[in-house]
């Protein structure tokens, strides 16, 4: 992600269309005041995600559960996504079958 930063005034001159970029580029900007930086304007969607992953590593539950995945990951223990694919119509095979 690539993070502009602009201060207060060219911000306020330019809020819709800076609003427009992050929501098109998800791209966010910094906002300074007196040089220093104060805020940052980012996509909703963008901030939503931040969120959600906030509230995943509050968890201890899911820390575990991200560790495994991490772990089998490492030991390149896999499935593709064509091998999904294969396994999703063999179960639709099966199960259309009964």
């Amino acid at each position: 992600m690539y993070m502009m930063t602009l201060p207060l005034a060219e911000a306020r001159n330019n809020l819709s269309k800076i609003v427009d970029d992050v929501e098109r580029t998800h791209d966010a900007v910094t906002i300074t005041r007196n040089g220093k930086p104060s805020a940052v304007v980012l996509s909703v969607e963008d901030y939503e995600s931040m969120l959600e992953t906030f509230a995943l590593l509050e968890s201890q539950e899911d820390q575990g559960r991200l560790a495994q995945a991490k772990e089998e990951y490492e030991r390149g223990d896999v499935v593709t996504g064509d091998e999904m694919a294969e396994l999703m119509r063999e179960r639709s095979r099966r199960e259309g079958s009964t």
